[in-house]
C-alpha cells in the first residue's frame, strides 16, 4: 500500500517487486563400484533467504511492517548429511544390501499476529457506513517477534535399508527389490 495523497488514502500496487537469494556449497566423497562394495557421503550447507514465497501471500499489503518481510524462506535448510552404501553378498546366489543415513535441520517457519486497526474511511462520500463518528477498521498481519521465519523446526534423521536380489531368466536379468523407509 502507498499514501500518493491524503485525500486519495491507498494504492494496491501489484507486481513482481520481491527477490531472493540462493546459495550452496557441496562436499561429496564418493567410492564406485569396487571389491563389492559402494558408498557416497555428501554435505550440503545451503542459505535461502528473501521475500519471495508466493504469490496469494499476505506478505507486502501491510506497509508498516515490509522492514520484518526479509529473512529466510520457508525452502531455507543449512545443513544436509547424507551417507549411502550398498554390499553385494556373493554367498546364496549373490543379493545386494543397501542403506542411507540422512541428518537434515529444520526448515523455518512464521508466527503471526491478526489485529483490528482503526484505519482512515475508505470512502468519502457520504454514503451509508462512512460517516464521520464511526470507526473504520482494518485487519493487520504482524510478526510477534518482529521477524519473518525466525524459527526452525526440529531437525530429523532418516534411515533406509535396501534389498535387492537378481535373477537370470532365460537371456535376460530380473531383480526382485524389497526397501524400508523412515525406519
Amino acid at each position: 500500500l502507498q499514501l500518493s495523497s491524503p485525500l486519495f488514502n491507498n494504492i494496491y500496487l501489484i507486481g513482481n517487486l520481491n527477490s531472493a537469494t540462493y546459495e550452496a556449497y557441496v562436499f561429496e566423497l564418493e567410492r564406485r563400484f569396487y571389491q563389492n562394495w559402494e558408498g557416497n557421503l555428501s554435505y550440503t550447507w545451503s542459505r535461502s533467504l528473501g521475500q519471495a514465497e508466493d504469490y496469494a501471500q499476505a506478505l507486502g499489503d501491510d506497509a508498516t511492517n515490509t522492514d520484518d518481510e526479509k529473512g529466510p524462506l520457508s525452502t531455507d535448510q543449512r545443513h544436509v548429511v547424507k551417507l549411502t552404501g550398498r554390499v553385494l553378498i556373493r554367498k546364496w546366489g549373490g543379493f545386494r544390501l543397501g542403506a542411507n543415513v540422512t541428518y537434515q535441520t529444520g526448515l523455518p517457519y512464521s508466527t503471526t499476529t491478526t489485529r483490528e486497526v482503526v484505519d482512515f474511511p475508505t470512502d468519502l462520500s457520504g454514503a451509508v457506513g462512512a460517516g464521520r463518528d464511526e470507526q473504520f477498521v482494518t485487519q493487520r498481519v504482524t510478526f510477534p517477534t518482529g521477524q519473518r521465519n525466525d524459527r526452525r523446526d526440529p531437525s530429523y534423521w532418516g534411515f533406509d535399508v535396501n534389498f535387492q536380489k537378481e535373477f537370470k531368466v532365460k537371456d535376460a536379468k530380473a531383480t526382485f527389490q524389497v526397501g524400508a523407509f523412515n525406519l
